[in-house]
């Protein structure tokens, strides 16, 4: 059983990262709590609108340039994925495997095949915590 096992199945919450449940950055701040020991910022209390969504994106598009977050050329375990919805790269997850993700949606949280073509298409990049990189 990989570590994801004990993740699988929790609820989603809008907004959410308690124990009522979590939204996609709340499940991958609770993945890095629990299994690494790092604390991600919160983006709790916030209205997850277009204006936001567009944020997200934006930051995104500069974690290059961030203290945080260094950009990797394949998927390994832990990494932030980043991928687009709609317009926007406004959605993440964990990777589980190079071939699979950890993530939240309206369901729950579950772990999905990245090759399959409706996440293969919308990826955008694999993201690693600079201090998490050996």
């Amino acid at each position: 059983m990989s570590w994801a096992s004990a993740y699988v199945g929790l609820p989603y919450a809008g907004r959410g990262s308690e124990a009522e449940g979590h939204d996609c950055w709340g499940l991958v701040r609770l993945v890095y709590r629990s299994e690494l020991g790092i604390e991600l910022p919160s983006y709790q209390g916030r209205a997850a609108d277009g204006v936001e969504l567009a944020e997200i994106d934006r930051l995104i598009a500069r974690a290059s340039d961030s203290d945080w977050w260094e950009r990797r050329a394949s998927v390994s375990p832990f990494n932030v994925l980043t991928f687009r919805r709609g317009r926007l790269s406004s959605h993440v997850g964990v990777a589980v495997t190079a071939r699979q993700m950890l993530h939240m949606d309206e369901t729950g949280s579950k772990i999905v095949d990245l090759t399959h073509p409706g996440w293969r298409h919308r990826f955008q990049g694999a993201w690693a915590f600079r201090r998490a990189c050996a």
